[in-house]
């Protein structure tokens, strides 16, 4: 009787722990389905990591870069990933005898999100030398390099790491007016993980397991990427901030967007952004130099407000540091603005400002395609 009484206390302790066990697993699950299905998690955010189309480089200078043989939907729209590391087909290295080859640098314009892979400017503008009976033909190729969330510093640095093998006649460099900043969805997260070697083979136990826990379940994601983005800083929560319509008018989201992007005026007054704008820009004409390519140098006009653009004078004043390294340039502005009435005709949502349709797209590469047979580059 005595053993009896004295396994209770065991017994009575083992029932708690399971009753605690099982509160808490079942607390976690409903959790996790009342996130997936609320919406918590920024579903580009989401998608980008949960379906691996970007990885932590091993270049300190880019950070992250896309990831070969990644594959997600975004918006509707398939993005596939090369072998190569490009949101493109495989190219051959070495460039084949007889073939011109243009490089697209840039950031999510030229990546082309919203948007088919085929409609992004770099292959409207690869069908155009296709077609045309004045051109070289299937024999110029254009590779889109573009990557999501890269400012021109990053870009310069990609195309010396991983563009120069492809052996460009012309690096095509599209410019965006937040290039000198970070304005980076994927920033936050991979500057967070670049110090501790997002690799499985160098983390502990528990932050390998934790590690995976977030590439699939929303909790742990939403509570990992949150907990970085307050660490961080508040570049991630301004852009989803301004992204938010669903409780304001349409008219007030696009007055918040016309705050934000006033803010830049500010972005081009900070003499460091500025100086290693202007030393990338330095280090991509030595490139043209010495591998013997041109530079088309592109601006992308935010896509608002064309009749009463308030931002002409940042054009001018990046237009003016591109000519100074002797880069071809085109201001896109003048040719989109001309072909519609109103530049919401450009969006690929009403609340995108930044990336074009692919009427937008079109629109530029024929633009750019004009300029480079005017101008005999190839």
């Amino acid at each position: 009787m005595n053993n009896t009484l004295s396994k209770k206390p065991g017994i009575a302790f083992k029932s708690k722990l399971t009753l605690i066990l099982f509160s808490v697993g079942v607390t976690l699950a409903v959790l996790e389905v009342f996130v997936r299905f609320a919406g918590f998690n920024d579903q580009f955010t989401r998608k980008i990591f949960s379906k691996n189309l970007l990885r932590l480089s091993d270049n300190p200078a880019l950070i992250y870069e896309l990831k070969p043989g990644g594959r997600s939907s975004i918006d509707s729209v398939e993005n596939i990933i090369s072998s190569q590391g490009l949101r493109d087909r495989e190219y051959a290295i070495p460039k084949p005898t007889g073939i011109r080859r243009i490089i697209a640098i840039g950031d999510s314009v030229t990546y082309g999100l919203g948007v088919r892979a085929e409609d992004t400017f770099a292959k409207q503008l690869e069908a155009l030398f296709r077609t045309d009976d004045k051109s070289r033909g299937n024999k110029v190729e254009i590779l889109n390099m573009g990557v999501n969330g890269y400012k021109t510093v990053q870009e310069v640095e990609h195309l010396k790491t991983s563009g120069l093998r492809f052996e460009p006649d012309i690096v095509l460099l599209t410019y965006n007016l937040n290039d000198p900043g970070d304005f980076s969805r994927e920033l936050p997260y991979f500057n967070s993980w670049q110090n501790r070697k997002w690799t499985t083979e160098s983390m502990s136990l528990p932050a390998r397991f934790w590690a995976r826990l977030t590439q699939y379940s929303e909790l742990a994601f939403m509570i990992e990427y949150r907990t970085l983005r307050l660490r961080l800083g508040k570049v991630v929560e301004r852009k989803q901030a301004l992204e938010q319509a669903q409780t304001e008018s349409q008219e007030n989201a696009r007055e918040d967007r016309r705050r934000h992007y006033d803010g830049y005026f500010h972005l081009y007054r900070n003499a460091d952004a500025m100086t290693a704008l202007g030393r990338s820009l330095d280090e991509l004409q030595q490139m043209s130099v010495n591998n013997g390519f041109q530079v088309v140098f592109a601006i992308f006009p935010l896509l608002m407000d064309f009749q009463d653009y308030r931002w002409l004078d940042l054009h001018k004043q990046i237009m003016e540091m591109a000519e100074q390294r002797g880069f071809h340039t085109v201001d896109l502005l003048p040719a989109l603005k001309s072909a519609v009435t109103s530049a919401t005709e450009l969006q690929r949502r009403h609340d995108d400002f930044e990336h074009p349709n692919p009427l937008g797209h079109r629109i530029a590469a024929e633009t750019l395609f004009g300029i480079i047979t005017a101008k005999n580059l190839l």
